[in-house]
């Protein structure tokens, strides 16, 4: 079944063998005009190569085929909460000590934590470097991602990654935070003081890095980041606070703060942003 399923996403992609080539070729070329060494690039992009796969995944993404209750309704799975609580526990004092560093409360840094990857249990298994040019190769997004791979190929060169190491999520994030290549350049934290920021291995590293990347993107300390409502027409909204009906006004209601806003830059969907929200508020309570 896997050997016709293979078949047929190549059949689906019938010019890409030669094309994307080509596409690396002249992306090759750009990153050697901007200034980057050569050697190395031509040895990391030789290792890169294009994942149908990803393609497919792609164009599977859940806002506008399933609903914002389904969605939400499958990340409040009773074991992912009750993991969710015990987490919240097995790491206050770090946690703790990261709120009172960065202000992002602990249920928020599990309930990502436990959105991304299920708190650590599936970080993904595809090659980091060809699922980011593949999706460049694609278009539908080509700037953000040759942004991406950059910053993947700049990581490889300054970490000594292994090219085909180097494996998350088929959208290129990587790590049990799930950081996309320029957030860990960018925000990520050696929090333990062991010398290397380790976002596979170090609680302390993971969860100081994803509320530097929450700070770093605006969150609000004391600010919640939104609730549910039940009668959207009796609510005075106070300023900054906006109403959320992504399913219509016969679906679930939300009135959402700025902090909302911040959760969806860390992963720009609404479902993804109510989903993280909802799941920190049954992990902290009792």
């Amino acid at each position: 079944m896997l050997k016709y399923l293979v078949l047929a996403l190549l059949l689906a992609f019938p010019a890409h063998a030669s094309s994307f080539e080509q596409w690396k070729l002249h992306f090759q070329q750009r990153l050697i005009s901007q200034g980057h060494n050569p050697q190395a690039v031509s040895r990391i992009l030789e290792q890169v190569d294009f994942d149908p796969r990803v393609i497919e995944l792609d164009r599977k993404q859940p806002e506008g085929r399933i609903t914002l209750v389904e969605y939400v309704e499958k990340t409040l799975h009773p074991l992912r909460i009750r993991k969710g609580r015990q987490y919240l526990e097995d790491y206050r004092g770090i946690l703790s000590q990261v709120q009172q560093r960065y202000g992002v409360p602990p249920e928020i840094i599990v309930a990502l934590w436990g959105k991304e990857s299920d708190y650590g249990g599936y970080v993904g298994n595809f090659e980091t470097l060809s699922a980011l040019a593949t999706l460049a190769y694609e278009g539908r997004r080509r700037d953000y991602f040759e942004g991406e791979l950059t910053a993947a190929i700049e990581l490889v060169q300054r970490y000594g990654w292994k090219v085909r190491d180097v494996r998350g999520s088929w959208a290129g994030a990587i790590g049990q935070c799930q950081f996309m290549p320029s957030h860990y350049a960018h925000d990520a934290v050696d929090a333990d003081g062991d010398g290397r920021i380790d976002l596979w291995n170090s609680s302390a590293d993971i969860f100081a890095s994803m509320a530097q990347l929450l700070k770093d993107k605006g969150w609000q300390p004391g600010l919640e980041w939104g609730y549910r409502i039940d009668h959207p027409e009796t609510v005075r909204l106070r300023s900054g606070y906006r109403l959320y009906q992504p399913d219509g006004p016969n679906g679930p209601s939300y009135v959402i703060t700025p902090n909302f806003d911040v959760l969806k830059r860390w992963n720009n969907s609404g479902y993804f942003a109510t989903a993280v929200g909802r799941l920190a508020d049954k992990i902290s309570q009792p």
